[in-house]
């Protein structure tokens, strides 16, 4: 009995505290809302189900919830599920099976009702969908079947004018593997896509994440965030940010403040930091660093999950993007509202602190607006003690509601925790065609990560999780 207590200790301490932190955890300074419903759409999710955060995964379509996700077989799946019970009505296949992991699809909505499905690809070509709005849910069409080359990461969105834009990561831009490139391309409604081109030169020399996402406002403009990675003298790392939006339709791109980019691609190293003028200590990891040696072994705590320093952006009524900052080295996370003086920052440890005591901020937070004008951030969470893995077995999802001004409102735990197994890889509903709903759905993975790296091609199975507010 006691080699049997000694096995199930360390689980049994687990679960009383993430259960007791998060299963009751709220913090509010408002009536109560009507409870949203949390359904378990799928079990068969692969170990990347809902990823990546530059890739949206659920839209609505005629009154439902479209949503998508990649399966343990690598092959992309859509559902369509009630807009109030959360049933699943319909289910199927989009495209063939995939190379691995990171092939996960990015949908959009388009003004006519159109619904636009972009397969991701691992430094390969893309495939292009479309759902006509009257057509059967399993009717997709084909528009292209090689969209770009050494892509990765699709981050699709629907103007107000129904052109949809695109941008990814690129490796191999003119045959060199490095520096990636962040690519862009457009497709104006019922007309082809045009070449990618490049926006961004990645300032590191290696491999590099750059957490790509778009966002069409209200007004038309197009806004980008992406991280932005610097090396620092002795070799060490800098996990920045930056920014850049097009009023145009992707013809010009320019920084907030700044005149028009000149010349693209742009160097990253010479882009302004959302974070600041000049870079922060707080996010700067030299090879003095205490976790310079374990971040350098490869696994999920490998250094360049740091570099998930971005969520997607969300743009408010008045035109402006905000956007969430992650500090993996801290375990810190801020919201940011741009504007022509800057980018204005709005805290969030506060109200966690009191909402989730002993927690700290992980990866791949999301927002959005809803359309009376408040704004829902979605944070991943970890113990404090905890290392900051990616995919950690204890990771939680905290959903906060803030106000036009940035102050929160409420927050509280998506569901119940599962102990040693994470909810993760987050996915909310954004703006369709510029248009905010009332409040966005939220999809997201509940299950373990299989470790990355050599691991892409893996068979375990996951679930997939959606949260609505009929």
């Amino acid at each position: 009995m006691t080699v049997r207590i000694a096995a199930i200790l360390p689980l049994l301490i687990s679960f009383l505290f993430m259960h007791t932190v998060f299963a009751a955890a709220e913090v509010s300074n408002l009536p109560p809302k009507n409870a949203p419903i949390l359904v378990r759409l799928s079990a068969e999710g692969g170990d990347r189900a809902t990823a990546y955060s530059m890739s949206a995964k659920v839209v609505r379509r005629n009154g439902h919830y479209l949503c998508t996700f990649l399966d343990s077989a690598r092959q992309n799946r859509w559902l369509l599920v009630d807009g109030r019970s959360g049933r699943v009505l319909h289910s199927g296949t989009v495209g063939p099976p995939q190379v691995d992991n990171h092939c996960g699809a990015a949908v959009c909505g388009a003004p006519d009702g159109t619904v636009h499905l972009v397969i991701g690809s691992h430094h390969g070509s893309f495939q292009h969908f479309e759902l006509p709005p009257s057509s059967n849910p399993d009717a997709w069409r084909l528009n292209d079947a090689k969209l770009g080359e050494g892509a990765t990461y699709p981050s699709l969105v629907c103007d107000s004018a129904g052109t949809l834009h695109l941008a990814y990561r690129c490796r191999g831009f003119r045959g060199q593997t490095v520096p990636y490139h962040l690519m862009y391309a457009h497709r104006p409604q019922g007309g082809p896509w045009s070449v990618p081109r490049p926006l961004v030169r990645a300032a590191v020399m290696e491999h590099t994440w750059l957490t790509n996402v778009l966002e069409a406002g209200p007004d038309g403009a197009v806004h980008l965030v992406f991280s932005n990675t610097r090396k620092l003298s002795d070799g060490g790392y800098y996990y920045g940010a930056s920014h850049l939006f097009t009023t145009d339709g992707g013809k010009t791109w320019r920084q907030l403040g700044a005149g028009h980019v000149s010349h693209l691609p742009v160097d990253a190293a010479g882009l302004k930091l959302i974070e600041g003028s000049e870079p922060c200590a707080a996010r700067s990891q030299p090879k003095t660093h205490e976790r310079w040696l374990a971040q350098t072994q490869r696994g999920p705590e490998y250094y360049y999950y740091n570099e998930m320093v971005v969520s997607n952006p969300a743009v408010d009524k008045a035109g402006r993007p905000w956007v969430i900052l992650h500090n993996l080295l801290t375990g810190k996370a801020e919201l940011r509202r741009g504007g022509t003086d800057g980018w204005r920052a709005f805290p969030l440890c506060d109200a966690l602190a009191k909402a989730f005591p002993g927690c700290k901020v992980s990866h791949a937070g999301q927002l959005a607006f809803c359309s009376g004008g408040s704004l829902e951030v979605i944070l991943t969470m970890v113990p404090a003690a905890s290392v900051s893995a990616w995919g950690h077995p204890e990771t939680r999802l905290v959903r906060i509601e803030l106000n036009a001004d940035g102050d929160v409102l409420r927050a509280g735990a998506v569901s119940d925790p599962m102990p040693g197994v994470p909810d993760w890889m987050p996915s909310i509903e954004r703006r369709a065609a510029g248009v905010a709903v009332a409040r966005p759905a939220l999809l997201f993975t509940r299950g373990l990560n299989a470790g990355g790296f050599a691991k892409n091609k893996n068979e375990i199975k996951t679930q997939v999780w959606l949260q609505l507010h009929p």
